[in-house]
C-alpha cells in the first residue's frame, strides 16, 4: 500500500500540514521537528506525489531545460549546475534534446508547455524566431543559455565569444603567424556563438592588416571528429596555413588526430587552438592550447535567473556575458 503524508504525520507525532510545510519547505519548522519528519519519511520511504501536489495547489515545481545534446561535455556540465541550484529549492528538472532540428526544438517547447513547466531553460537554434509567441504570457520565465536571439527584452547568460575569438587569433599573430586557418560547424555558425566566434577570428586578422583567405576556412555541417578530421587534411593540402582556430571542441579532437596521421609537428608546423577547454586538452603531447568557458557559471546563472522569474513576473530581464579565459599551452 502507498504511503501517504498522514502516515508520515503519524509516525513523526505532527500534523499533515506541519509534514507538508516539510516537505515544500512553505514555512519555517523547528530543526528538531524537521528531523523527525524527516526520519519518518525515510523510514517509511514516502515518495511525496509531486504531480497531485501540483493540480492542488496550482504550483507544479518542474522546470524544462532543452539543449541541443545532452552529452556533449559542455551542455553536461552547464545542466550539472542547473539541477544543483533547481534540486535546492525543491524543483524537479525535466531534460530534452532537441538532436540540432529546429522541428523538434519547437516540438519539444510545445510539449513542455503542455506539461505546465513553471519555467524553461532553451539553448536556442534560431536567432531570428521570438520564442515568447509560443508561451503562454510574455511574462512567462523562460531564459536562454549559451546562445541569444535578436528578440529583446529576454533573460540570457551566454559568454562573450567574439572577445575570446579575437584574443585567441591574436595570440596566433602575435606569434608571427600570417596564415591562421579556421575551422567551424556551418550548423553552429547559424548560432550567434558560430557568427561571434567567426566575426572575432576575422576582425582580428584585418586589425593586424591580414586578409581573409576562404581557401583555408574549412566549414563542415557537424561539429564531429569525423568532420574535423577531414577538415584539417583539406587545409593541409592547400599547404599555405601555418596554424589554425577550431571553433568546436568535438572537431578538435579529429584535427589533433589528422595532425599525426601526416606526421605534422605541433606548433613547428601546424600551431593549434581550439573552443572549449576539456581533459583531453591535457592530456595530448603536446598539450593543446584552448578556450576555457565557465561553463557551471553558466548553468549557475541561468538557474538564478529563472528563479528569479519565477518569483517575480515584474523582474527587469538581465542579459549576463561571462568572459572566457584563453589556456595558453605547448600546441602554439
Amino acid at each position: 500500500m502507498r504511503v501517504g503524508i498522514k502516515q508520515v504525520a503519524e509516525r513523526a507525532g505532527v500534523s499533515a500540514t506541519t509534514v507538508s510545510h516539510v516537505v515544500n519547505k512553505t514555512r519555517y519548522v523547528s530543526p528538531e521537528v524537521e528531523k523527525r519528519v524527516n526520519d519518518a519519511i525515510k523510514e517509511l520511504n514516502y515518495t511525496p506525489n509531486i504531480m497531485a501536489r501540483g493540480l492542488r495547489t496550482n504550483t507544479v515545481k518542474t522546470v524544462a531545460v532543452i539543449v541541443q545534446e545532452a552529452s556533449t561535455p559542455f551542455f553536461s556540465r552547464v545542466v550539472d549546475e542547473i539541477s544543483d541550484v533547481l534540486y535546492k529549492e525543491g524543483y524537479s528538472l525535466l531534460l530534452c534534446t532537441t538532436r540540432s532540428k529546429v522541428n523538434d526544438e519547437l516540438n519539444v517547447v510545445r510539449s513542455m508547455l503542455q506539461q505546465q513547466v513553471c519555467g524553461i531553460i532553451l539553448a536556442p537554434q534560431q536567432m531570428d524566431f521570438d520564442y515568447r509567441t509560443l508561451c503562454p504570457s510574455k511574462d512567462f520565465p523562460l531564459v536562454f543559455i549559451d546562445c541569444k536571439t535578436k528578440f529583446v527584452p529576454c533573460n540570457a547568460v551566454t559568454c562573450d565569444n567574439y572577445q575570446a575569438s579575437y584574443n585567441a587569433i591574436k595570440a596566433l599573430i602575435q606569434k608571427g603567424h600570417t596564415n591562421i586557418g579556421y575551422i567551424y560547424s556551418s550548423r553552429n555558425y547559424e548560432l550567434s556563438t558560430g557568427r561571434d566566434r567567426f566575426q572575432g577570428y576575422l576582425d582580428a586578422l584585418a586589425d593586424s592588416g591580414l586578409a581573409r583567405d576562404e581557401k583555408i576556412i574549412v566549414g563542415r555541417e557537424q561539429q564531429t571528429f569525423e568532420n574535423g578530421y577531414d577538415a584539417m587534411k583539406q587545409l593541409l593540402q592547400e599547404k599555405k596555413a601555418t596554424a589554425c582556430f577550431v571553433a568546436e571542441n568535438p572537431m578538435a579532437q579529429g584535427v589533433f588526430k589528422c595532425l599525426m596521421d601526416y606526421k605534422k609537428r605541433i606548433p613547428e608546423e601546424m600551431a593549434m587552438i581550439c573552443y572549449d577547454d576539456f581533459e583531453w586538452s591535457q592530456l595530448t603531447v603536446p598539450t593543446i592550447s584552448a578556450i576555457r568557458q565557465p561553463m557551471k557559471e553558466m548553468g549557475r546563472k541561468a538557474a538564478e535567473l529563472l528563479l528569479k522569474k519565477i518569483g517575480d513576473s515584474d523582474a527587469q530581464c538581465e542579459n549576463i556575458i561571462l568572459k572566457s579565459e584563453f589556456i595558453l599551452r605547448e600546441s602554439c
